[in-house]
């Protein structure tokens, strides 16, 4: 089925052609052609000749793009991210007018953050947020709120990130904190929840144990 990005989505459009825009990026667009299973960030580093930050970094962009996908593939006894693309062809459309007029994504990434802020002032933030909600809590026409959404699920690290430097703080001085009690305080879904779990495991001094989220005791 063909990856379509219509002309009512020119954020997701404009990251489609940041996608397209680099030779490496192509080139990794040409490796994952030849690979219907995908191919782990380590084996596309070491058939580009770059370094696993520098491959990590394109494919991060790319995932963001939606031209290609993350999955979990089991390698022996190890499971291992593998990425591959959704699909051999996109069809991009463009309304010109939509497209010049899509505010910049740091401009997005500011309303971002102000709706996940503002909205846990009055409910959850949903596991996806809704276009609805996005339109009323930041008091923006339907275009905007779209452009704001689509940089939110294609920026969920980005999210995640904003929302675990908060989650240090309402911690504070527990040992520990079940998952679902640490959603229940900042107001989010556990989805976020789970995710902001394991960037305080991946940032340090926090492993994630099953649910529940523990500090990890100095010596």
């Amino acid at each position: 089925m063909t990856l379509i990005i219509p002309w009512s989505r020119p954020f997701k459009a404009k990251l489609a052609i940041e996608a397209l825009s680099s030779r490496t990026r192509l080139n990794i667009i040409k490796i994952l052609l030849g690979s219907r299973r995908g191919l782990t960030a380590q084996e596309i580093s070491r058939k580009l000749g770059l370094s696993l930050p520098t491959t990590l970094e394109h494919l991060e962009i790319l995932v963001s793009s939606g031209i290609i996908q993350r999955e979990w593939r089991v390698i022996g006894r190890r499971v291992l991210k593998a990425y591959r693309l959704v699909d051999s062809q996109l069809d991009l459309k463009i309304d010109l007018l939509s497209f010049v007029e899509t505010p910049e994504k740091r401009e997005l990434e500011e309303l971002a953050h102000l709706f996940v802020d503002k909205v846990r002032e009055i409910k959850e933030l949903d596991a996806r947020p809704l276009l609805e909600t996005i339109q009323k809590v930041l008091k923006v026409d339907r275009a905007k709120a779209l452009s704001v959404l689509d940089y939110i699920l294609s920026s969920e690290e980005e999210i995640v990130d904003h929302l675990a430097s908060q989650a240090r703080t309402i911690i504070g001085d527990s040992d520990t904190i079940p998952v679902r009690e640490l959603a229940r305080k900042m107001k989010i879904h556990e989805y976020w929840a789970y995710a902001v779990a394991k960037k305080l495991e991946e940032q340090g001094g926090f492993i994630l144990e099953g649910s529940v989220l523990k500090k990890i005791k100095e010596e």
